[in-house]
């Protein structure tokens, strides 16, 4: 019963909504959660929607919707394929990584607190263009938090590291590139937690 969630959904012409989350908790009634914020995020995508706006009033669903333990980090963003620019909003999600084609890291960092916290939350949206070679990886803290035989975390500068040193591959081959180091590294070692990557290379 996972916590994870990650879409992509059409918003008109050349423009795609992409979104990864994660629930606190774990079971079927986070699954159910996560379900239900699904749903309506799927309701509120639309053509010129205000992605602020939006996640405020999804912030307010999910506190209605959960108790006061109970939230989510979300992280939703609209790709513009012809230009690259990504406009994004993120509430308390791990901040997704840019990585350059020289190398150059850059972090979409949070704007605001995990849906569900508190009430009538406000959230701030931001920008970033994508230029040819320019890769984005969105992960939940299952990726960065998952440990080998002698506790250690995988982390983000592993992660980073695995990013710069094949980047060259392309977006599919990089995302099995990913999992595959992560099997490696936790060989032996039960999974703790949902594990999800979303990788965007832009190519022309």
């Amino acid at each position: 019963m996972g916590g994870d969630y990650y879409d992509f959904i059409s918003i008109g012409s050349n423009r795609l909504g992409i979104t990864i989350a994660d629930v606190s908790g774990k079971g079927p009634g986070a699954a159910l959660l996560m379900a239900s914020l699904r749903t309506r995020l799927e309701v509120e995508v639309s053509p010129g929607r205000d992605i602020q706006k939006m996640t405020a009033r999804l912030n307010d669903f999910v506190h209605r919707e959960t108790d006061t333990n109970g939230f989510i980090s979300f992280f939703f963003c609209v790709l513009d394929e012809l230009s690259g620019k990504l406009n994004y909003v993120n509430a308390g999600h791990n901040p997704p990584i840019v990585l350059g084609r020289t190398g150059k890291i850059r972090r979409l960092e949070s704007c605001g607190y995990c849906l569900g916290m508190f009430l009538s939350e406000k959230y701030e949206a931001n920008s970033v263009k994508l230029n040819r070679e320019d890769i984005a990886v969105l992960f939940t803290d299952g990726i960065t938090e998952s440990r080998n035989k002698n506790n250690e975390e995988f982390n983000e500068r592993r992660l980073i590291k695995l990013l710069q040193n094949n980047s060259e591959l392309s977006a599919k081959k990089l995302l099995e590139k990913v999992y595959s180091e992560l099997d490696s590294f936790t060989v032996g070692t039960e999974q703790m937690d949902d594990m999800t990557v979303v990788i965007i290379k832009r190519v022309t």
